[in-house]
């Protein structure tokens, strides 16, 4: 397990170290996804990917301007 301490700047940032950028697969300009686990008081890092905006379904993607939509939500939607 990577474990590392870093300060939040004036901003709200913080730097990702390079081994965790390395294990996760990301690079600069890649996103990454957070979610908080309030039971544990814990933040997990993910490298993003793709997902309806909607479902958050990550399979059978279109992207409609800039964002993904699943064939179930388009269906649903009527469109």
């Amino acid at each position: 397990m990577l474990t590392h301490q870093r300060r939040i700047d004036e901003l709200g940032r913080i730097v990702v170290p390079s081994d965790f950028r390395q294990a996760l697969g990301v690079k600069a300009g890649d996103s990454l996804a957070l979610t908080y686990d309030a039971d544990h008081d814990t933040l997990l890092m993910r490298k993003a990917v793709p997902c309806c905006v909607i479902c958050q379904a990550e399979e059978k993607l279109h992207a409609v301007h800039g964002k993904y939509l699943c064939e179930d939500c388009i269906r649903l939607a009527g469109v």
